[in-house]
């Protein structure tokens, strides 16, 4: 593993799937990873990272209970 990106994420419905998109282009070719860190989002947030860690292979997803903030 070469990189490691770890996002965290809070209400981001709208914007973690566009940016692991970016991401994935402007990494390609490197040995990396996407860690995605729920922190205690109340949107759709949750859902949207389960669905990227099923469906992209360099995306790992952990989820916090409750906001853990800053």
């Amino acid at each position: 593993m070469e990189l490691s990106v770890v996002i965290p994420v809070y209400n981001s419905q709208e914007t973690i799937g566009p940016l692991v998109e970016r991401l994935s282009t402007v990494l390609s070719g490197l040995a990396y990873e996407i860690v995605l860190v729920n922190d205690g989002s109340r949107d759709g947030s949750e859902a949207i990272c389960e669905a990227l860690a099923r469906q992209v292979e360099t995306v790992n997803f952990l989820s916090l209970r409750r906001n853990f903030g800053e």
